[in-house]
């Protein structure tokens, strides 16, 4: 039912899931005893259509339909081929397999279990055993969770990580939750990851649950009551490319939730991380700032909203001021930024990959505090792309220290932080660049904590 809800919204028909409580509609009794349809058969026909219509056009090849699989992996005996339909090809652990060159259809292959000699006949290195096995409770995707989801695909890509998406009957709060086995020090932990901007807990049974919670808004004397809650670090919108999707989305169907915000979050999903780490040899000497105005009717907390907004604009016609042409952005152009700001709204687009190409043009970023005074996603953006970084200090714990920046306390100070770094940004960039390969990237930050564990258990 809530599959057809996204291929024809306009459609309600009742199976044996009631989706009308998410979609906030009175029980429709459609169907005799409000859901005598067979509703694996109703679900799974539409969520083939959903899952083709969404899917990345690489990850599908239409000309394909043979697989070679070993069923028991490690036994060297012939591969068995077996045809199977596209949303099968999608679903499996597309990030396991490997394209083979020399014959038509798929070596599966498990790293953590394959022998020196491969089952197909082709010449593989030994992979050996990950470090850790992380198995990921499959919650909502939000633009908060795509960081540390990259971060665990990579590892996973480069044999770190042994990722397995599971289902745990835990309380619905926001954080993403995994449990950690770390098969060198013998440690396992129960992780949550509280990831939103407030400081407060966003998922407190969670947390008093966990072995550790890495909080990103983690403020300073810790949190009294709620055991070993460490600093998560700083992030960004972000994704590795490669991501199973499918399989994630599964877990959650399985739970009963609707399938519109799947879609959603598929539809928005963020720049892969290797587009933000393009890094142009030449550049303009520019500063660049460019924000949203936060329209305080569509908060929880419309005075923060309103605060934030005003010292942005205050800080954008100063920057204009003082720096002239060699000044890029101002306020994404929305109907609530040129009724408020009409003098601070940027003239240029604003979607992805256009924000990409712009801040990429430009020698400096320029950042200012996040809702609730977060630590800022336009940090780690400047660092992905070595930028030299002029901000607001960070107001929250940030474990692999400080980024490399000059910060500022009035507009006036920020303007000539910037004209004098236009002379000579070149160390900054190169700082820049350092921080985000040994400490920032999703995969290393990620990475960084996992080590932590059995620090931050014994502390």
């Amino acid at each position: 039912m809530v599959a057809q809800q996204v291929v024809d919204p306009r459609t309600v028909v009742d199976d044996t899931v009631d989706g009308e409580a998410e979609l906030r509609r009175p029980l429709q009794a459609g169907l005799t005893g409000d859901g005598g349809l067979e509703a694996h058969a109703v679900l799974r026909e539409r969520l083939e259509r959903l899952v083709l219509t969404l899917a990345e056009g690489r990850e599908l090849d239409e000309g394909m339909a043979e697989i070679r699989i070993d069923p028991h992996v490690g036994d060297r005996d012939e591969l068995e081929s077996v045809v199977v339909d596209p949303l099968h090809r999608l679903g499996e652990d597309l990030l396991a397999q490997r394209a083979h060159p020399g014959r038509p259809g798929i070596c599966v292959r498990r790293p953590s279990l394959m022998h020196p000699s491969s089952v197909c006949g082709c010449q593989h290195r030994a992979m050996p055993v990950a470090r850790w096995r992380v198995d990921l409770h499959a919650d909502p995707i939000t633009v908060h969770t795509w960081f540390p989801l990259a971060g665990l695909t990579l590892l996973e890509q480069a044999g770190e990580v042994e990722l397995h998406f599971v289902e745990r009957a835990l309380p619905t709060e926001r954080s993403m939750w995994l449990e950690v086995d770390d098969r060198e020090s013998g440690t396992r932990a129960a992780v949550s990851l509280d990831l939103v901007d407030a400081a407060e807990l966003a998922a407190p049974q969670r947390a008093a649950s966990a072995d550790v919670t890495f909080k990103r808004s983690h403020r300073p004397g810790g949190y009294p009551g709620t055991p070993r809650v460490a600093p998560y670090g700083i992030q960004l919108a972000c994704r590795a490319g490669g991501e199973r999707f499918c399989v994630y989305a599964r877990r959650l169907l399985r739970r009963r939730f609707a399938l519109r915000p799947l879609a959603s979050a598929w539809r928005t999903r963020p720049p892969l991380v290797s587009d933000y780490e393009a890094r142009p040899a030449r550049r303009g000497r520019r500063v660049v700032y460019q924000v949203r105005a936060w329209d305080p009717r569509d908060g929880r907390d419309a005075a923060d909203r309103t605060r934030r907004n005003d010292e942005r604009a205050a800080l954008i016609r100063v920057l204009r001021e003082h720096l002239g042409d060699a000044f890029v952005g101002g306020f994404v152009d929305t109907g609530f930024a040129r009724t408020t700001y009409p003098d601070c709204v940027a003239t240029g687009p604003s979607d992805f990959r256009s924000y990409l190409r712009l801040i990429q043009g430009c020698d400096i970023g320029v950042s200012t505090e996040g809702l609730q005074g977060s630590n800022p996603y336009k940090i780690a953006e400047y660092l992905a792309g070595a930028h030299a970084i002029v901000s607001s200090p960070l107001r929250y714990d940030v474990p692999d220290g400080p980024p490399p920046m000059v910060t500022f306390s009035t507009p006036q100070d920020a303007a000539q932080a910037c004209a004098r770094l236009l002379e000579d940004p070149a160390a900054m960039q190169a700082a820049s660049a350092a921080a985000w390969d040994t400490s920032y990237r999703p995969d290393v930050l990620l990475r960084r904590r996992l080590v932590d564990l059995p620090s931050v258990l014994a502390g």
